[in-house]
């Protein structure tokens, strides 16, 4: 456990970090102070595209699927691949509905 602490110590210098120029103090002091107890939340936009690009592609997967099987009778490596990768897709959108539609520590997805 030790290991961990000191590797969190020391982060900034074994890993680097890319990217931008920091923000002047006086840029980051104008920021409002960080709401954790009452954050403010988005619209349901968001969540409505995933759910409905999710159905999307599940009907497209499952007429394929269907074609390739059942009047094609010739399924390939192609179609495998297809079917194994729908399962991040389908594990991921709900993640994202989850946790677009919740509060953040329902899930435990709590923020820092």
């Amino acid at each position: 456990m030790a290991d961990a602490e000191l590797l969190h110590r020391h982060a900034d210098k074994l890993f680097a970090r890319g990217g931008g120029v920091p923000a002047p103090p006086e840029v980051l002091s104008s920021w409002p102070r960080p709401n954790y107890i009452d954050p403010q939340t988005h619209d349901w936009a968001g969540t409505i595209v995933v759910i409905v690009v999710l159905a999307l592609s599940i009907a497209v997967f499952t007429a394929r699927i269907w074609a390739r099987l059942i009047l094609a009778k010739n399924a390939g490596l192609d179609d495998l691949i297809i079917s194994v990768a729908m399962l991040p897709l389908i594990g991921m959108s709900i993640a994202v509905v989850l946790g677009e539609s919740s509060s953040p520590s329902l899930y435990g997805w709590r923020l820092p």
